[in-house]
């Protein structure tokens, strides 16, 4: 069906990602959405 490359999830807590890969980001995060689009090139957690 459908691919999904990338999971993100905004909610009130940190910048992480979990053991299942899903990227967590605070919740003021979704109003710069399109800087999300990118690679991410962070550190790793």
């Amino acid at each position: 069906m459908f691919s999904v490359d990338r999971r993100m999830m905004f909610e009130d807590e940190n910048i992480r990602r979990d053991e299942d890969g899903i990227e967590h980001y605070p919740l003021f995060a979704a109003a710069f959405i399109g800087l999300l689009k990118r690679e991410y090139d962070g550190p790793e957690f």
